[in-house]
C-alpha cells in the first residue's frame, strides 16, 4: 500500500515499478524518477536467465519497452548497473543522501 504506517514515518518512499515509464498510472505518484540502467547486452543476458525464455523471447521483451534513450531522458536520477555489484553501493549511498536532502527541504 502506498500509504502504510511505515511509509508515513519514512523520510522518503520508493516505488519499484519495472516498467515505470511505460505505465502512465504511476507518474502522478512520483516526485522523482530513478532509472537503473545497464548495457543492452547485459539486459539480454539477464532476461534470458528467466525460466523458459530464450534469446528471441528476450529480444521481444526488450523491444516492447520504451527505447533506452527515452528512458534516460525521462529519468531524474540514474544508477548504472553494468558492472560489478560493488559499484552499486556508492551509487545507492549517494542517491540516498540526495533523497534525504530533497525530503528535508520538502518537509
Amino acid at each position: 500500500a502506498l500509504h502504510s504506517e511505515a511509509a508515513e514515518r519514512a523520510p522518503y518512499t520508493m516505488l519499484v515499478v519495472p516498467l515505470f515509464f511505460e505505465t502512465l498510472a504511476y507518474r502522478t505518484c512520483a516526485h522523482r524518477t530513478l532509472l537503473v540502467d545497464c548495457p543492452v547486452g547485459s539486459q539480454m543476458e539477464r532476461v534470458k536467465r528467466r525460466p523458459g525464455l530464450d534469446a528471441l523471447d528476450a529480444r521481444r521483451i526488450i523491444d516492447a519497452q520504451l527505447p533506452r534513450t527515452i528512458r534516460l531522458q525521462l529519468a531524474d536520477d540514474l544508477i548504472w548497473n553494468g558492472k560489478m555489484v560493488e559499484t552499486l553501493v556508492p551509487q545507492v549511498g549517494e542517491l540516498h543522501s540526495r533523497y534525504l536532502c530533497v525530503a528535508a527541504k520538502a518537509a
